[in-house]
């Protein structure tokens, strides 16, 4: 005797999913219009903030002190990784000293 299996969803289960995915759908499309309202509704009188210069500044040190904290966590396994620390200083600082940039 071949025994059925039980794994399929009642219509409770198929309802309450259904809601849930509507409900996702709905609460992103409202998200995206409120972002669009938002845009088109605050000032759009921007100071001239910061340049790459003292972007560039400011995300050095951020870096040193974020992998000078990498070191520390890191403990004996520094002198292993340090070929791969030296490459992630670099991109943190490239990537930092855009968005710093950017951002203020």
């Amino acid at each position: 005797m071949v025994k059925k299996q039980d794994n399929y969803k009642t219509d409770a289960e198929d309802s309450r999913e259904a809601w849930q995915l509507v409900a996702t759908i709905a609460g992103g499309i409202g998200l995206f219009i409120l972002s669009v309202l938002a845009l088109f509704l605050l000032p759009t009188e921007l100071s001239e903030g910061l340049g790459l210069r003292s972007a560039s500044i400011i995300a050095f040190f951020i870096t040193t002190l974020l992998l000078v904290c990498f070191a520390i966590v890191a403990a004996d396994g520094v002198f292993g990784e340090l070929p791969w620390m030296l490459l992630a200083f670099f991109f943190f600082w490239g990537i930092l000293t855009f968005w710093i940039a950017w951002v203020f």
